[in-house]
């Protein structure tokens, strides 16, 4: 072999290592992106994983779920099973985490308020240790009616309150608003959010000008949900899904083309450029903070929180009652606000609420610094501690604001 045709094998055999540890580094990168979760890497993976065909296929076993608390609802996308008791908490007949049934109007003498929300206003504690309760225990001559729902959006929490809670009569509602529920208003198949949420759709509004407009649940009956089973290998149900839904990717479920398949490193580059496309149309769609960590006002999130509470407060004002939005913090919120930033996310909502003149009580200053922790379980909602404080303080703007009679005891208000 000449010096020319050995040159030339040893620069293949370079050019051919290099090949092979670029496909090794491209399969350890894209395992890294998988674990750190911020996104990944692979694409063509499945909608829903084992354990979310497990939750569907619980959901239907029987003509509303097996026997967990979240059950199937048409209009709502999901509610809480009438009539469960599990886990320490209980619903009554009505859906309601409740120990008793309630009559539609109030007894006479007694000033009925009612909640609505996510888990926040739902609670993940015992009946006994929500904020609800506490609140009724508290405040003579009240009643509080816990219509929360785990993983509601504000406007699921909305229709709930035009489809049940005004047949209540209630003289207060005080509206829960968690400060991620934001993202909320822009997703209805919740797994496209993110992939651990159970495999339920929801209704949202869309709004170009004019009114609000409902979009339903796309998931409204039994056989919508069997199909559901085939979501994995259906992409026209997946575009279904996902036609309006900000947080919808379409090639993030998709095998990616067949001559990039088996090379990492092709997978890896047309992976990135897939990532950098979604990057883009997360600017233009979800975008739902701005470049300060505020809520970003122009995004459609944020356009459609502010017409929806005008218009469910504007509702409630002409049912005869007052609204009054709760604002819950997330332990990030508080932690941002008293570490040096001094900003909290949902400023902007704060401005809205004020200028509209709707009642607020931001309870951000209700969770004193050294009771902060215990304040909060594991996975981010309010322990017992932390539903003792928001009751406080709770009855305590009411009562400041004329709206129960006071003083509210027996909560340790700080």
């Amino acid at each position: 072999m000449g010096r020319r045709a050995r040159r030339t094998a040893i620069s293949c055999a370079c050019v051919l290592l290099l090949y092979f540890v670029c496909e090794l580094v491209s399969v350890a990168g894209m395992r890294l992106a998988d674990l750190r979760r911020g996104y990944r890497l692979e694409f063509g993976v499945p909608v829903l994983d084992e354990e979310r065909m497990r939750e569907l296929r619980a959901l239907l076993a029987s003509g509303d779920g097996a026997r967990g608390m979240i059950v199937h609802d048409p209009d709502l996308g999901w509610r809480l099973r009438p009539g469960y008791s599990g886990g320490g908490q209980r619903t009554n007949a009505a859906g309601l985490v409740a120990t008793r049934e309630y009559d539609q109007r109030p007894a006479p003498g007694t000033a009925r308020i009612a909640a609505f929300g996510d888990s926040f206003t739902q609670c993940v504690v015992p009946n006994e240790a929500t904020w609800e309760q506490l609140l009724e225990e508290s405040c003579r001559g009240i009643e509080v009616l816990n219509f929360g729902v785990s993983a509601y959006g504000p406007d699921q929490a909305y229709l709930r309150y035009a489809r049940e809670g005004r047949k209540y009569h209630p003289g207060i509602v005080l509206i829960g608003y968690m400060t991620e529920n934001l993202a909320r208003l822009v997703n209805v198949f919740r797994p496209y959010a993110d992939p651990m949420n159970a495999p339920l759709a929801k209704p949202r509004f869309t709004r170009a000008e004019g009114p609000l407009e409902l979009v339903p649940n796309p998931l409204a009956d039994r056989n919508a949900l069997m199909e559901l089973l085939s979501l994995n290998e259906n992409p026209a149900l997946r575009d279904r899904l996902g036609r309006h839904d900000n947080y919808y990717r379409r090639y993030y479920y998709r095998r990616p083309p067949r001559l990039v398949r088996y090379s990492p490193l092709a997978r890896l580059a047309f992976s990135v450029f897939l990532v950098g496309d979604w990057k883009l149309r997360d600017l233009t769609m979800t975008n739902i903070h701005a470049a300060d960590g505020r809520y970003n006002t122009g995004s459609e999130a944020y356009r459609l929180l502010e017409a929806l509470l005008l218009q469910w407060t504007g509702e409630i004002a002409r049912d005869g009652a007052v609204p009054v939005v709760l604002v819950f913090p997330q332990r990030s919120d508080i932690e941002r606000w008293r570490g040096g930033e001094g900003m909290k996310q949902y400023e902007p909502l704060l401005e809205f609420l004020q200028g509209a003149r709707i009642a607020c009580i931001d309870l951000m200053d209700a969770f004193p610094p050294r009771e902060t922790a215990e304040a909060f379980t594991a996975d981010g909602h309010y322990s017992a501690l932390g539903n003792r404080l928001v009751a406080a303080r709770v009855g305590e703007a009411l009562v400041r604001r004329g709206l129960v009679a006071g003083p509210c005891q027996g909560m340790g208000m700080p």
